[in-house]
């Protein structure tokens, strides 16, 4: 048996995978809400345990890489030139 939450882990994500759910509080019977470290969801994903990980909705777990992809990723605007000569 799975056991699908632990004190002090919270919720397993089986869901999409990522990294386990600590609630603040519940909404209604569909809604638990709480917070996700984004350090901790960026190392998360690009773990082994979240590459092998077999999620209920494979798709929601695609969009979480792409999620993470696209805030590690440097933007254009991101790049500096330098303003000295290169002779200096």
């Amino acid at each position: 048996m799975q056991v699908l939450f632990k004190p002090e882990e919270g919720i397993i994500n089986d869901l999409d995978g990522g990294v386990n759910i600590l609630p603040l509080t519940i909404k209604d019977d569909n809604t638990i809400i709480g917070w996700v470290d984004a350090i901790k969801l960026k190392a998360h994903v690009a773990s082994e345990t979240f590459k092998n990980s077999s999620p209920k909705y494979p798709e929601k777990k695609e969009k979480l890489e792409k999620l993470c992809l696209l805030y590690t990723s440097p933007s254009p605007r991101d790049r500096t030139r330098s303003r000295m000569p290169s002779s200096a």
